[in-house]
């Protein structure tokens, strides 16, 4: 009798041992769950290269002829008014690729989307931190709707004696 008392005894001790471990696991999981990510760190990184594509992206504009020229370089050409090689403005170019960009981006601008306004920008500076529109500002959505927004910025080194800015806005609701 004795001998079954001292087994039911280690039972209840291991059950107990293994409900207080059960216990302390769940505890961290909830503490590990309810801490708040750096998605913002990752979405940045993300923005980033999102505009790294956009300013490597080759256009239809030829200048010269058998030359396709990258946003990059159609923003120089757009300042220094060329003319492509059939005929069209470098700007109008421009403005119709990043319009295309943009609508087919992952940063898809919808009702049911988590990204609620997106907008590109091409600046020059006019005096000391003072910037106004190169070309017109793409843009989708609605920046009213926006609780948390991410801006990039990449300067433009194009040659020319002002200084420029590629920027790229996207506005999330959480």
């Amino acid at each position: 009798m004795n001998f079954r008392k001292k087994a039911q005894e280690e039972m209840v001790g291991f059950v107990l041992i293994v409900i207080i471990v059960s216990v302390i696991a769940i505890i961290i999981l909830g503490i590990s769950l309810s801490r708040p990510r750096n998605t913002e760190a990752q979405t940045s990184a993300e923005l980033d290269s999102f505009s790294s594509a956009i300013l490597s992206y080759t256009t239809n504009c030829e200048i010269p002829e058998t030359n396709p020229r990258q946003v990059r370089e159609l923003i120089k050409d757009c300042k220094q008014n060329d003319v492509c090689s059939n005929g069209q403005s470098p700007c109008q170019v421009l403005e119709t690729t990043l319009k295309e960009l943009v609508k087919h981006s992952s940063y898809v601008v919808e009702k049911e989307s988590y990204t609620r306004y997106l907008k590109i920008s091409v600046l020059n500076e006019v005096a000391n931190g003072t910037y106004n529109d190169a070309i017109p500002p793409v843009k989708e959505g609605n920046e009213q709707e926006c609780s948390r927004k991410l801006i990039d910025t990449q300067p433009l080194n194009i040659g020319l004696a002002e200084n420029s800015i590629f920027k790229v806005e996207v506005c999330y609701k959480d």
